[in-house]
């Protein structure tokens, strides 16, 4: 009788503790609805293999401007966002920064029927 009222408790714990940080972790859409970016987004659309495609990126203009621009480029499973402290710096230097956010990496959402393939975007010409 001890283990099973022991059982229940630490299942009752393990609930308690499982739900609390659930509650911790926000919640994102398809196209990172819910995730706060460091900067304004906006959405550049165009059409690649027959389909048509939109991409979200930041583009953070200096208050003094040196003439410059800057992309900066992320790697698959990250964000634009994750360039933060480097595009504060390059803006504070006078750089307009911009920086995408690859299609199918983050937002928006990952089109399932284009091909993720470098020779498929070099093959299929690409209509802005």
């Amino acid at each position: 009788m001890i283990r099973i009222t022991l059982s229940i408790m630490m299942c009752l714990v393990a609930g308690v503790t499982s739900s609390s940080r659930a509650a911790e972790h926000p919640t994102f859409g398809p196209e990172l609805e819910g995730f706060d970016y460091p900067y304004e987004v906006q959405r550049y659309e165009l059409t690649s293999q027959d389909s048509v495609l939109t991409m979200a990126y930041m583009d953070v203009k200096p208050q003094s401007p040196n003439g410059k621009t800057v992309a900066l480029l992320h790697g698959r499973n990250f964000c634009a966002a994750t360039w933060e402290t480097t595009i504060a710096a390059l803006s504070k230097a006078g750089y307009r920064v911009v920086a995408p956010d690859q299609i199918g990496s983050a937002s928006p959402a990952s089109p399932s029927v284009i091909s993720s393939a470098f020779s498929s975007w070099r093959a299929t010409p690409t209509r802005c």
